[in-house]
């Protein structure tokens, strides 16, 4: 689903503005209920929610425990 976030902490990392969500400024709530409204476009609702989904994906703890397997796995190799 695409997201509403503000510009602080995690959301910096995990909401690409414009493509998987979108982010205000602390407090702003005129900017949130812009966003909203945007969001009320099917398609660019649709379109953001996919992104968002994609992009999720990346922060998937099973993936990232994987890959830091193989990393310790090859760097074993290595030693």
């Amino acid at each position: 689903k695409p997201v509403i976030g503000t510009n602080v902490g995690g959301m910096l990392d995990t909401i690409v503005h414009g493509k998987t969500g979108f982010r205000a400024q602390p407090g702003n709530s005129d900017e949130i209920a812009e966003y909203i409204m945007l969001l009320e476009d099917d398609r660019l609702r649709k379109k953001v929610g996919r992104n968002a989904k994609r992009r999720a994906e990346k922060f998937d703890w099973i993936k990232i425990g994987k890959k830091y397997l193989k990393l310790v796995e090859a760097l074993e190799k290595e030693i």
